[in-house]
């Protein structure tokens, strides 16, 4: 309710802020002539750009102030610059921010990740230290931690495949940043007539492999991310596997093997 609150006094302000500017304009207070469409645009881009920091969007804020660099080219006096060299100056700022800031951006997300999934997701804290912690050591072809019905995955600025063996799949706990990652879940067998599998996938290339027997769910939310689930078999009479989390680009794939 609180966050709610401030979200609408910050857009709310905008606005009135908006509102002065069109009058300032329209008495000549402005020694630049500001016209009505690039307050409006200029109004858009702020909302867009203070929701972008709030949540820790680097892409969305430094495109932001570069479409608003844009915007008002003429008294930055830098026209000549319009468009294509702010937008490559802009994205290789962000990609430059997205891998020296993703520590922070990571324990920001997956705040709001288990935040979101604290019904069905254990917290991170699953080895007495820190998440980045339990996976310092673990080889390729295992589970990060977690027992079998519920495993955890843990993977970081790498190259892994993970294998989960289990007799009563219940829930995976996926994490995923600067990497490729491959899990196969062939050899998980689902009592029941339901599992989950939580994903969070920073800047990676995640390839799930799953039963074909599955009738997977998609409910990932994607950010300049694609998800692709291929050879989906017809007439499916199996457990559902709903996919929840974020992928931040990144690119998740599923297949029935």
């Amino acid at each position: 309710m609180w966050r709610a609150g401030k979200r609408r006094f910050v857009v709310g302000f905008i606005f009135l802020l908006g509102a002065i500017s069109i009058l300032a304009a329209k008495m000549g207070w402005f020694s630049y002539h500001l016209s009505a469409s690039t307050i409006i645009w200029t109004i858009l881009l702020v909302i867009v750009l203070v929701s972008c920091v709030a949540d820790f969007n680097i892409f969305g804020s430094v495109f932001s102030l570069a479409f608003l660099s844009m915007l008002y080219a003429g008294p930055l006096g830098i026209t000549h610059l319009v468009p294509w060299t702010i937008l490559l100056i802009a994205l290789l700022i962000s990609i430059g921010l997205s891998i020296i800031l993703q520590p922070l951006t990571h324990k920001h997300y997956w705040h709001q990740f288990t935040k979101r999934y604290r019904g069905n997701w254990v917290s991170y804290n699953f080895t007495g230290g820190d998440k980045d912690e339990a996976d310092e050591d673990e080889p390729d072809g295992k589970i990060t931690d977690g027992d079998q019905s519920h495993p955890i995955v843990n993977m970081k600025m790498g190259s892994s495949v993970r294998y989960i063996h289990s007799d009563d799949f219940k829930q995976a706990d996926i994490y995923a940043s600067i990497g490729d990652l491959k899990v196969y879940f062939d050899d998980a067998k689902i009592q029941g007539d339901a599992a989950t599998i939580n994903l969070d996938a920073n800047m990676a290339d995640v390839e799930l492999y799953v039963p074909k027997n599955w009738r997977i769910v998609n409910q990932i939310d994607p950010f300049m991310a694609d998800i692709d689930v291929t050879n989906r078999s017809e007439g499916i009479d199996g457990p559902t596997v709903t996919l929840n989390g974020r992928a931040k680009m990144a690119d998740v794939d599923v297949y029935f093997v």
